[in-house]
């Protein structure tokens, strides 16, 4: 069995590396690269996870954008995490005549930045976003996240950003790549029905929700979809196999 797990169940690995199973993490976070956050996982909890274990949304514009136009230029809303995921794949970042605007989490963003990215979708930009998660936590409060720095420009450009990262099944369509396997193999774990849990319905994989998060057992209602399998906190995934009895 194959797992994609979303990245708030990062204690998770390593139970399922001693039930020999393999797994990535997919994350909509587009402000840290891949060490970034493998480090900040060690000093928080003290697990060593790889590096290429994780899979950001900002890899996955990156990945995008190579394929559409490769070698092109973008002007970027983000920070250095998606600046280095771009040039990494030959992308040039420009405040001249850009094929893209790219919006992704900073902390620096403004209207002036907003403005130029205006600008240039009026004058032939696409807009790109890495995820269309409006908020994200922050202990017991919430910070703005991409899908709100891009409101207002889809609003003053009169357009719609294309947002790759989760629930878009291209993004976990390549982690399963990674993988290197078959829907009939994966599971994906996670704790929202609205980006974990809907990705995975959409690729035809078996799902698993953790109730330890976002979503709750009464949130379930509101959504014409349903998970394979629920679960109260993520130990209880270790030697579940059969992922096709839903169990609420």
């Amino acid at each position: 069995m194959k797992v994609i797990c979303s990245q708030e169940f990062r204690n998770s690995s390593n139970g399922l590396s001693t039930q020999k199973k393999e797994y990535i993490f997919l994350t909509n976070a587009s402000d840290k690269t891949q060490q970034d956050i493998s480090n900040k996982i060690n000093k928080m909890t003290g697990i060593k996870i790889p590096p290429e274990k994780f899979y950001t949304s900002a890899l996955a514009t990156a990945k995008f954008l190579s394929k559409q136009t490769p070698q092109g230029k973008a002007f970027v809303i983000g920070n250095n995490a998606l600046l280095l995921a771009l040039q990494d794949v030959g992308y040039t970042i420009t405040e001249d005549n850009p094929d893209y605007v790219v919006v992704g989490e900073s902390k620096m963003i403004c209207f002036d930045i907003i403005e130029k990215g205006v600008h240039f979708i009026r004058n032939g930009a696409r807009l790109i976003a890495t995820n269309k998660d409006v908020l994200d936590r922050v202990g017991d409060g919430v910070v703005a996240s991409t899908g709100t720095f891009v409101a207002p420009i889809e609003l003053m450009a009169n357009v719609k950003a294309y947002f790759i990262g989760k629930p878009n099944p291209l993004t976990t369509a390549h982690a399963m790549r990674l993988l290197g396997t078959s829907p009939q193999e994966t599971v994906i774990v996670g704790d929202r029905m609205d980006t974990d849990i809907v990705a995975g319905i959409e690729l035809g994989l078996e799902t698993v929700l953790v109730l330890s998060g976002v979503t709750t057992m009464a949130d379930l209602k509101g959504y014409g979809f349903k998970p394979s399998l629920v679960l109260n906190i993520i130990t209880e995934l270790i030697g579940y196999e059969n992922f096709h009895t839903a169990n609420y």
